[in-house]
């Protein structure tokens, strides 16, 4: 796909620029629209809520982390051992 961009950046006579953005979940609403870009800022397409990268990992850990924690307990409990 990007190499198809290129040809046509070059076909139009513009300078090909590749931005690379990160869509990951939303702290505020939940949704799969949090847009990360290359400056380290984002902004949520969905509710339009903004913060920094290092916001949005801290988040991530405090909220992941323990739920995956909780998975791991509860698949050493519900596993039969088979």
């Amino acid at each position: 796909m990007l190499k198809l961009a290129k040809e046509i950046c070059e076909l139009q006579g513009i300078k090909y620029q590749p931005k690379i953005i990160v869509i990951v979940i939303c702290p505020d609403c939940d949704a799969k629209k949090f847009e990360l870009d290359g400056t380290g800022k984002g902004k949520c397409r969905n509710c339009g809520h903004e913060a920094s990268i290092d916001e949005i990992e801290e988040i991530a850990k405090d909220n992941w982390c323990h739920e995956s924690e909780h998975m791991k307990t509860f698949n050493l409990m519900t596993k039969r051992g088979d």
